[in-house]
């Protein structure tokens, strides 16, 4: 088995989690060229195929789950209050820099005329989705505004520079839960309960922050080493790639019907993104012997 999965070095990069990060941002990206963009002028694009590799949803929930592991991985094998102080300090401008320079970039084609979403839209044939971006004045006060703090608190698309930072909602509550429950003064095993019963609250909930805690508690038990013996059984050898292609396709159901935004849809996508990240993990470790 694989030696990445005891983390002897809280410095040390996970490749693993670097490989899965790659296929989830190839994935976002072709699932809005395909389905969003493209999927309505050819309908062809929308497949069972493209639904199971370019899953929008599965995909940034999975990113969601491997920020709460690797975010906390750091912490268990230091066990150090002030890394987990100095990640909190990092963690608004690491998220806010790059916000700030898209919405810029936005900013400064919006007042240079050279914005043309709503053209786009008409040619591809989605006024609904592509059409309802950019329609309102844009102002630097605003640009501030909404990239310093609103994209945090309320982001709406429709009045956003960039409709898709939803996300960053999601991962600075989401980073946060885990450095405050990582400060608490109790036994890593109850950070650990602490994290998994508060998961399972937000997903019966259907909030996507849940990612963020089941990450930290697969964090923890890949820095025990708690996998390592699972990994080398060779009856789950056999069962990991098989089952982890089960669930990606299964996960592509609900985006192939059209109804994978809806709500009551987000726990199904949780627990499928914390499978997704688990099995990933160990069949990249199992290839690599």
């Amino acid at each position: 088995m694989n030696s990445s999965n005891i983390i002897t070095n809280p410095d040390t990069r996970l490749t693993e989690l670097d490989g899965i990060r790659g296929w989830a941002s190839l994935s976002v990206l072709f699932y809005h060229v395909f389905w969003e963009i493209f999927g309505i002028v050819i309908p062809d694009f929308r497949n069972i195929f493209t639904a199971t590799i370019f899953n929008g949803t599965l995909s940034v929930t999975v990113f969601f789950v491997l920020s709460g592991e690797a975010i906390s991985i750091g912490y268990w094998g230091k066990k150090d209050a002030k890394f987990v102080q100095k990640m909190a300090l990092k963690r608004y401008p690491r998220l806010t820099i790059p916000i700030f320079f898209s919405c810029l970039i936005v900013y400064v084609l919006m007042i240079s005329h050279l914005t043309y979403s709503n053209e786009a839209a008409d040619f591809v044939n989605r006024k609904d989705w592509l059409g309802s971006f950019l329609n309102f004045s844009p102002s630097f006060i605003g640009l501030i505004k909404h990239s310093m703090l609103e994209v945090y608190i309320h982001h709406k698309p429709s009045l956003s520079y960039n409709a898709f930072l939803w996300t960053m909602k999601v991962e600075m509550i989401g980073s946060f839960a885990i450095f405050i429950l990582l400060m608490f003064k109790i036994s890593d095993i109850k950070k650990v309960v602490l994290a998994g019963l508060i998961g399972l609250v937000l997903l019966i909930s259907e909030d996507f922050t849940a990612c963020f805690l089941f990450g930290m508690v697969i964090g923890y038990y890949r820095t025990k080493g708690n996998f390592v013996k699972l990994g080398e059984n060779r009856n789950f050898q056999i069962a990991a790639i098989p089952l982890l292609l089960i669930i990606l396709i299964a996960s592509g159901i609900p985006q192939l019907s059209g109804v994978s935004g809806q709500s009551v849809y987000k726990p199904l996508y949780i627990i499928f993104s914390v499978a997704v990240v688990f099995l990933a993990q160990e069949s990249i470790a199992i290839s690599n012997g």
